[in-house]
């Protein structure tokens, strides 16, 4: 059987229409590396250079941790709260007005295809970073995208406009009584902005990327950028034209707290390790615990939205979540119980980026992992194949190390 090295060599060759590089690094609490690999080029142009963990990839979902993240920061420092509704009334009056959706199925629905209904439940910043507040994603819901349909509207999920302007929509469900993947860290990355009087991007260098020293984090890509690809009809590798509906790089117009950092992999993983540190420099021990501690409870219809969500999930975490029981912190989906075929799993906090990356950290096992390629659609096949190959190597390196 060919070593894991060996399959990511292979796929990153030029002309094997695997993925066009990836660049892969496992590190310990204490910064040592456990497993590093980049491999590949930064484009599929023949004169590309090759991968490296300095270059800049668009984080697309990766963003969410690090806005999960500020968020805690600011309520540590008493600016917010994770419970008190009022603060999204009095600083996210659009979002805090916004009704329930229901498609109408009655005799009337031809002349009244929709229904509202008026929320009974205030939405909160926990319902935000947990996703339960009734915000979706148009790009992934029925609903929603047959109303944008309705107002002759596409969906604008991806569009890269403010806050507002794309995520003041109908909510999909009684705020805390379910669970909808979609813009609650892009409103909680604005509720910060709106406190603080500072714009996201700013507070962020201030609070999170200085500290740390992760140089090439922004809403702007900057240094040498890899670019994303894609499979033509034939499933080779074609670079990725922006579909309509989508910005590019430059055509952004906000600082979306859900998709819209750029950074390289070495700061990324900057940011990981710290959340292993027994005393992180970005967030207190007891923010720290509440981004790794489940939030909702069995039977809860917020668990059972999640279950629901199997397959996003399963897709943005490489496999490691595959058939096993999760919960969700305050940072990420949240695995509950060890695997079978690759060990000591539970505690760990992982999600990842339409563009083909994934992050895990595990606190108590001390590791903190991360894959990023530039693929697209999530789903693609080699790259989840890779995906799973990685996670499986890191936790084969771990527990070969404990001696198990």
């Amino acid at each position: 059987m060919a070593s894991f090295d060996a399959i990511v060599e292979e796929a990153t060759t030029r002309g094997s229409n695997g993925v066009p590089g990836v660049v892969l690094t496992a590190i310990d609490r204490n910064g040592n590396p456990l497993y590093t690999k980049s491999s590949g080029y930064t484009s599929l142009d023949p004169s590309a250079p090759p991968i490296s963990p300095n270059n800049t990839f668009h984080l697309a979902s990766c963003t969410k941790l690090i806005t999960s993240i500020a968020a805690l920061q600011c309520v540590s420092r008493g600016i917010l709260s994770l419970d008190d509704p009022s603060l999204i009334t009095t600083h996210l009056p659009e979002l805090a007005s916004q009704p329930i959706l229901a498609l109408n199925t009655g005799p009337d629905a031809s002349s009244t295809p929709f229904l509202y209904a008026a929320p009974h439940h205030r939405i909160t910043l926990r319902m935000l970073l947990a996703h339960t507040s009734g915000i979706g994603y148009d790009v992934l819901d029925p609903r929603l995208q047959a109303w944008r349909k309705s107002r002759n509207e596409p969906p604008l999920a991806l569009s890269g406009g403010p806050t507002p302007a794309v995520f003041a929509i109908p909510l999909l469900f009684e705020p805390g009584q379910g669970l909808a993947y979609g813009g609650g860290l892009d409103w909680a990355g604005e509720l910060i902005a709106r406190v603080t009087g500072q714009s996201l991007g700013v507070y962020l260098q201030q609070h999170v990327f200085a500290p740390l020293g992760m140089r090439c984090c922004g809403f702007r890509a900057v240094g040498e950028l890899v670019q994303v690809a894609t499979r033509g009809k034939d499933g080779g590798l074609v670079p990725f034209v922006v579909e309509e509906g989508m910005a590019g790089e430059a055509e952004a117009e906000a600082e979306g707290g859900g998709g819209g950092l750029y950074a390289s992999v070495k700061d990324y993983m900057a940011l990981l390790v710290d959340l292993l540190r027994e005393e992180p420099r970005v967030l207190g021990r007891e923010m720290v615990a509440l981004l790794f501690a489940p939030q909702f409870a069995e039977g809860s219809a917020a668990l059972e939205g999640l279950r629901g969500c199997r397959d996003v999930y399963e897709t943005m975490t490489g496999g490691l979540t595959r058939g096993l029981r999760v919960n969700h912190g305050l940072g990420g989906v949240l695995v509950m119980e060890d695997a079978i075929n690759l060990g000591r799993t539970k505690g760990t906090l992982t999600w990842g980026g339409s563009f083909g990356l994934m992050w895990f950290v595990n606190r108590e096992r001390g590791v903190a992992a991360m894959y990023a390629s530039q693929m697209y659609p999530p789903g693609d096949d080699r790259t989840a194949e890779l995906m799973r190959g990685f996670v499986k190597e890191v936790w084969s390196i771990l527990e070969e190390r404990e001696g198990r």
